[in-house]
C-alpha cells in the first residue's frame, strides 16, 4: 500500500509541474522583450480563463513586488508570478 501512495504522489507532482510549465509558457508568450506590463498580464489572465483579469494583473504585480513590469527572464519574478497564478 505504501508504494501505491508514493506512486500517486508522484503523478500528482507531475501534473502540478505540467500546469506550472503551461503557466510559464503563457506568460512568456504574452511578454514583450521579456516584460509583462499590466495590460499584457491582463491579456494573459484572460487567455487562462480569468473572469477578473484586470484585478488579477494588479494583484500579480503587487505579489511579485513590481509596480509596472514583471521580467519573465528573471527566474525569481517568473516563479513568483507562476506561484501566484497557480494558487488562484
Amino acid at each position: 500500500m505504501a508504494s501505491r501512495v508514493g506512486f500517486m504522489g508522484h503523478k500528482s507532482k507531475e501534473r502540478k509541474d505540467d500546469r506550472k510549465d503551461k503557466l510559464s509558457e503563457v506568460f512568456k508568450s504574452y511578454a514583450a522583450n521579456g516584460l509583462l506590463d499590466k495590460e499584457r498580464l491582463k491579456e494573459a489572465f484572460l487567455h487562462l480563463g480569468s473572469a477578473m483579469s484586470y484585478h488579477q494583473a494588479e494583484e500579480a504585480l503587487r505579489v511579485v513586488g513590481k509596480t509596472y513590469n514583471i521580467n519573465v527572464k528573471d527566474e525569481t519574478e517568473l516563479n513568483a508570478l507562476i506561484n501566484y497564478a497557480y494558487n488562484k
